[in-house]
């Protein structure tokens, strides 16, 4: 009596290819369509961060030598002995209270030049004892 043997698959079929590879690109085009938020999530808190930091060094700047800067009139970033190494655009108002003539509100606003999601808004008010 003859026996028949089976044949025993080696190896993945032509459509098994196909499926699996047809799986691998779409994954890879979720991935990839799921990173550009995130790349645009990172990019406007770097912006932020750097605005935040420059509007913070300002004020602060700008408290450590409230005595010695004529606040009535505009202010720059040499003045306050400040670099701008990132280009940003730094804009500093001042106004004097009218009422309590010492006590001046001390405005920065700093934009991060076209870039997206990147402009800051700080205030304090400064008292000048000497006044």
């Amino acid at each position: 009596m003859e026996t028949i043997e089976s044949k025993e698959s080696a190896g993945f079929t032509l459509v098994e290819v196909i499926l699996g590879a047809a799986i691998l690109v779409l994954l890879s085009l979720f991935l990839a369509g799921a990173a550009g938020p995130l790349i645009v999530g990172i990019e406007q808190a770097e912006n932020e961060t750097l605005a935040s930091n420059m509007a913070f060094a300002v004020l602060e700047a700008i408290r450590a030598e409230a005595e010695d800067l004529d606040l009535d009139s505009s202010l720059t970033l040499y003045e306050l002995g400040l670099s701008n190494p990132n280009n940003l655009i730094v804009t500093i108002y001042s106004e004097q209270d009218m009422e309590t003539p010492e006590l001046y509100q001390v405005s920065v606003q700093v934009d991060t030049r076209g870039r997206r999601h990147g402009s800051v808004s700080m205030c304090t008010v400064i008292r000048r004892c000497g006044e």
